[in-house]
């Protein structure tokens, strides 16, 4: 059975405790782990209710699996975030491939002509070279 669990903020709002996570005011491991730190707690002694707990002494065994349970289930989330990173960088990189290629085949064909001048132009001098020490003979 599911606990409904409820802060109590410093301006005296009362919000769900799953509602203060997504406000991002406080993480559930944060909150686990001061739970499990403190040992068998009150709620209501730091702030917390909880419908079915109220005044009732949690035991340090059930905090621990809620840690570990939450601690697992973050895991998970961060590994599908990952995931999804992970995918999503793979389809930069092939854009980023896909739009070099095109630049990569100019890059080369430029080259490949400036070469061909470059050869060119010394085949020339070497003719010329060669012209001129026939004259000499």
């Amino acid at each position: 059975m599911k606990q409904k669990i409820f802060m109590h903020l410093s301006n005296g709002e009362t919000i769900s405790f799953w509602k203060c996570l997504l406000l991002g005011e406080v993480t559930l491991r944060k909150f686990s782990l001061n739970m499990i730190y403190m040992g068998a707690i009150i709620f209501g002694d730091l702030g917390f209710e909880s419908d079915t707990l109220q005044g009732e002494k949690v035991m340090k065994q059930s905090l621990m699996e809620l840690a570990m349970q939450e601690q697992v289930r973050e895991r998970q989330e961060m590994e599908k975030k990952m995931q999804k990173l992970i995918k999503t960088m793979d389809h930069f990189k092939r854009a980023k491939r896909e739009e070099a290629a095109p630049l990569i085949e100019a890059t080369f064909q430029r080259c490949l002509a400036e070469e061909k001048l470059r050869h060119e132009h010394e085949q020339q001098l070497e003719v010329e070279l060669s012209r001129e020490r026939q004259k000499e003979i």
